[in-house]
């Protein structure tokens, strides 16, 4: 191993203990911050909402000083300008590719069933007209009867009323 990634693997190690004392930042953000310990304390700060003087001793706990503060040296091929940034992009763009696709088939599915169901229930009542409508008027009469108790008989106290139409207003 040579010393320049031997360097990356104990920034971040340096970075993982930093971004575990403070929830809001993660690993990549700690290693992408300039190196000097101002911008991670800047970072810190942006990020929690803590002060300089919360951050200092957590830092100098960690072990974290100007010489060693993670993101500093990142390896070149953990640079940004080397299609880091693309390759997000590329990875981002085929999982969003791949959820619509699941998206629609599931929407698809959906719209199936809901048709194969509209034909079984329009078939049904084909085949037996008079049985349908009375179970609609038992359906339409049980509603009815279920919304008027509950009408009459609300939270209030009950008050003799001479209407259900008062009843109802009030």
């Amino acid at each position: 191993m040579n010393t320049e990634s031997a360097n990356f693997q104990e920034r971040s190690v340096a970075a993982a203990r930093v971004a575990e004392r403070f929830e809001n930042l993660s690993t990549d953000e700690i290693l992408h911050a300039d190196g000097s310990r101002e911008q991670l304390i800047g970072l810190i700060m942006l990020k929690t909402g803590r002060t300089r003087e919360d951050i200092e001793p957590i830092l100098d706990e960690l072990n974290v000083h100007e010489d060693n503060v993670p993101g500093d040296n990142v390896p070149e091929d953990k640079e940004e300008g080397d299609g880091h940034i693309e390759r997000w992009q590329d990875e981002a763009a085929t999982r969003v590719s791949a959820a619509t696709g699941t998206l629609r088939g599931g929407v698809s599915a959906a719209a199936d069933r809901a048709s194969r169901q509209y034909a079984v229930a329009t078939r049904s009542v084909s085949r037996h007209p008079a049985e349908s409508v009375s179970s609609a008027f038992a359906v339409g009469l049980i509603t009815g009867i279920a919304i008027g108790l509950s009408i009459a008989g609300g939270s209030q106290p009950q008050r003799q009323s001479s209407c259900w139409r008062n009843r109802w207003l009030s």
